[in-house]
Order: structure tokens, then sequence, then C-alpha cells
């Protein structure tokens, strides 16, 4: 089985930056995000190679409601309330989705060898699949970005590779 390499801070940067139109900070976030098979506070989505999932990422409540509402120009005030209701509504949560399927590019530039798409998004209290249970044990590579929209607030977005 083939890999996908963790994408730097320019490339993870350079997608967010050119999906919402707007200035993104990306760095290296000093709250390791929480997540589990359970997947009851993310959105997390596994993405595939020849039939495997290569890579797995999850964005926390936050930043899927920050991007989720800047990629349709959604007034932030909205996103806070979705943050504060714990509740996006299905068209933010498809732009969420629509982030994370062309994330599979950037997984794709870092490791051209590897042609990874996305497979399954998963919401909030979706469990992941069992296929995917070895990307959440303590011993994979990860890393867990804080990522900051201009005018929406920050989040964490994390990626997990074997």
């Amino acid at each position: 089985m083939r890999y996908s390499p963790i994408p730097d801070f320019p490339l993870v940067t350079k997608l967010f930056r050119g999906m919402l139109g707007r200035t993104v900070t990306v760095k290296d976030s000093v709250r390791p995000q929480a997540i589990s098979t359970a997947n009851k506070e993310t959105f997390t989505a596994l993405y595939l190679a020849d039939k495997y999932v290569v890579t797995v990422a999850v964005c926390d409540f936050k930043l899927a409601a920050a991007s989720g509402a800047a990629l349709a120009l959604i007034p932030a005030p909205r996103a806070e309330e979705w943050v504060r209701d714990r509740k996006i509504p299905d068209d933010a949560i498809a732009n969420t989705r629509e982030i994370f399927n062309v994330m599979a590019a950037t997984f794709n530039e870092s490791n051209p060898s590897t042609y990874a798409k996305l497979g399954f998004f998963l919401p909030p209290g979706q469990a992941v699949p069992g296929a995917a249970n070895g990307f959440f044990a303590s011993n994979v590579r990860r890393m867990d970005y804080s990522v900051a929209v201009e005018g929406y607030g920050e989040g964490v977005f994390t990626v997990l590779v074997v």
C-alpha cells in the first residue's frame, strides 16, 4: 500500500486561500485535535487510492462552519450561530465537503506516485468505517494545523497518514 505524505503549510494554505478567496493563515496547532472512530465532534474525510484508505483528514466544528460559510459568502455571524447551536446547514456542509474533495489534489501534489481521491466524507455522528480504524492509533503520522479564515475565525485541521 502506498501512502500520501503530510502536506506542508504552504500547500494547505494554498488550498484554503484558493477555495475561499480570502486571507487564510495556517500554522502548527498548539491544541491537538481530539479524534476518534466514533466521530462525534468532527468532520472526517477518508481518501482512497487503489481502493485502500491512504489518508484521513479531520476538521473541527469551528473550521467546518467557518470554511462552509466563507465559501458561499455567508456572513460570519451565521457561522458563529452554527457553532454555538452545534448545527451546520446541509448546504454549508456540502461546501465543507467540497473543500475536502479538492484537498485530494494537495495530497497528490505532495506525492504524485499515489492518486488519492475523496472516498468518504463523514459528518459528526457518522462513525468511521472499520477499514480506517488503524489511522486512529497512536503510531500514525499526523499533523494538526491551526487554520484561521479571515473574518470567520479559527479551527483545527488534522491529517493522518500511516
